[in-house]
């Protein structure tokens, strides 16, 4: 049980600080380009 609840949190912990910033910044970059393309110029990513 302990083991499992180490390997938990160790995939809690790579999932916020691996994962998320991994996926933030692909979907910012991804509403930033169409934005783009309608006209706006997004510079907060």
């Amino acid at each position: 049980m302990r083991g499992f609840f180490l390997f938990g949190a160790g995939f809690v912990n790579f999932f916020l600080f691996g994962a998320l910033p991994l996926v933030s910044a692909f979907f910012c970059g991804f509403f930033r380009a169409k934005l783009w393309r309608l006209g706006f110029k997004g510079r907060r990513c």
